[in-house]
């Protein structure tokens, strides 16, 4: 790679250039430096390049050294490689977070109880220290203790709330769900009801700043997608009103007039988006779900 930087900024193939043979993890950014580069727009980038393959070479070479059998970590002590062992994230809270989420999502009806007895009894290696202290007196105890928590309904109370709280959750994602049902259906029967122009010179020589966006909304329709590009973006904080006049506008000036005639006879109403409702047997089929694999657990 560092001997023939032309593979990579000027034609080179993922399979050539990669170390598994696969595409690039972002093929856009790739592409997008090797238009640069090729427009002149780089200068520098050759150089920065080879500064950075030389040293990768040397870094990589002490890297692989340092894992080679005989080497300064295959030769270090046990106590050596726990003083050196460096954890993923600074903060141990960040990482168990990550984990509870990476959990949550694998396993939605888990709880967060449950969860922590998990992560317990693994990082404290109970198993293995059951294993080499069980005795009998200490199966009677637990079992005693398993019995007196069971009795006291302890869990049946905590899976009887995680339940309750699944059930709101989906009753509030519902409820967002219909009103942005709501929006959408009211946003559609303004856009039905918009009266568009398509002529540059009526934006240009009076301002209708509030139309802006409705005709440019207008524009995006469904029915007039493939008639017309708008522009993605025009939303964004910092283009402001001055930036979506200027390329509605644009894009006006380019329409001929046939384009123009085309787009105002496509489709004479926008549909309304269908939303999927939930219904109540999938919220209580949900609840009971999270029931059984608190017990099961």
């Amino acid at each position: 790679m560092a001997a023939d930087l032309g593979l990579l900024i000027d034609s080179g193939l993922p399979a050539e250039m990669t170390l598994d043979g696969g595409n690039w993890e972002l093929p856009e950014a790739v592409y997008a430096i090797q238009r640069l580069h090729q427009d002149g727009k780089l200068p520098f980038l050759k150089e920065a390049l080879t500064v950075f393959f030389e040293g990768a070479i040397y870094g990589w070479g002490r890297f692989m050294t340092e894992f080679a059998a005989g080497g300064r970590i295959d030769q270090a002590t046990p106590h050596e490689h726990e003083a050196a062992f460096v954890r993923a994230t600074n903060d141990h809270n960040e990482g168990c977070l990550r984990k509870w989420c990476t959990a949550k999502c694998k396993a939605p009806a888990l709880s967060l109880e449950v969860w922590n007895a998990k992560m317990m009894h693994k990082n404290n290696h109970t198993d293995e220290w059951l294993s080499q202290n069980s005795t009998s007196v200490l199966d009677n105890f637990i079992a005693q203790e398993a019995w007196r928590q069971d009795k006291a309904g302890i869990s049946c109370h905590t899976r009887t709330w995680h339940v309750q709280e699944q059930k709101d959750w989906v009753a509030r994602n519902k409820e967002k769900r219909q009103k942005a049902k709501v929006n959408r259906t009211a946003r559609t029967d303004k856009l039905n009801a918009y009266t568009p122009n398509l002529d540059s010179t009526y934006w240009t020589d009076e301002r209708h700043d509030v139309d802006i966006k409705d005709m440019l909304s207008w524009l995006r329709a469904l029915c007039r997608k493939h008639l017309v590009q708008v522009p993605t973006g025009l939303t964004k904080t910092g283009v402001g009103k001055e930036g979506r006049l200027k390329a509605l506008v644009e894009l006006l000036r380019e329409l001929t007039d046939d384009q123009k005639a085309m787009i105002m006879v496509s489709g004479d109403d926008i549909p309304h988006a269908q939303a999927p409702d939930v219904s109540e047997d999938l919220v209580l089929s949900e609840g009971e779900e999270s029931v059984g694999t608190d017990k099961e657990t």
